[in-house]
């Protein structure tokens, strides 16, 4: 906080106001822009996708582990 023109508590308080004021702002657009992100359809399809390959993946590893165990 800058001293020369907050020397006084009303100006403090306004301060931190603004400041948890900006927070908040921060913190909702990070929430929207996320879940636009995930409820996109193609975001869908990059999911479906992904956890497709990690769980055929996931089985040629034990089936591999199965064979040398």
């Amino acid at each position: 906080m800058r001293k020369d023109c907050f020397d006084f508590p009303e100006a403090q308080e306004v301060d931190e106001h603004l400041r948890f004021n900006k927070y908040r702002f921060i913190k909702a657009l990070y929430l929207s822009i996320t879940v636009k992100v995930t409820l996109h359809p193609t975001f869908f399809k990059f999911s479906e996708n992904f956890v497709k390959k990690t769980s055929q993946q996931q089985l040629g590893i034990l089936t591999s582990l199965r064979i040398l165990g």
